[in-house]
């Protein structure tokens, strides 16, 4: 009987164990899931402004949004890079502002600057997709 009493609590200690094992995956699975969003969008964005296209405001509402995720799931660096890309994504968008008012006064010395300064923001923008994935790459990582 004592025999029998031992072999039940090897069983339960293995189950209990399984059942550990199998809650920590689902974390894991947990964690990429969000994390993989925020990729997402980051990465949707950066695409956006890539191909020249103006961001709507329901776009800047979820790279904030993704932003703030991001503070309870990466390290500093991806905040950070998440707060540069909005930072020069709304530089753009000035200038491109400007740029038609300049437009509409004649142009001259001051389009060409401006259309100098937007030209290197989009081929900044066009780096980040590569960027992006580098950076994102490390958290997104399956480790088998």
């Amino acid at each position: 009987m004592q025999y029998l009493t031992s072999l039940i609590a090897v069983i339960a200690v293995w189950i209990a164990y399984q059942q550990f094992q199998t809650a920590r995956e689902k974390l894991k699975l947990d964690l990429y899931e969000k994390r993989f969003c925020v990729f997402e969008t980051v990465l949707g964005f950066v695409s956006l402004l890539a191909l020249h296209q103006k961001p709507e405001a329901e776009d800047v509402i979820r790279l904030d949004r993704a932003k703030l995720t991001s503070l309870f799931l990466f390290g500093p660096e991806v905040p950070e890079y998440i707060q540069s890309v909005r930072d020069k994504a709304q530089t753009l968008t000035q200038l491109d502002g400007r740029r038609n008012e300049i437009v509409q006064l004649g142009g001259g010395d001051l389009l060409t600057e401006t259309k100098r300064s937007q030209d290197e923001l989009l081929s900044w923008f066009d780096k980040q997709r590569e960027e992006c994935r580098r950076l994102f790459g490390k958290y997104l990582a399956i480790n088998a």
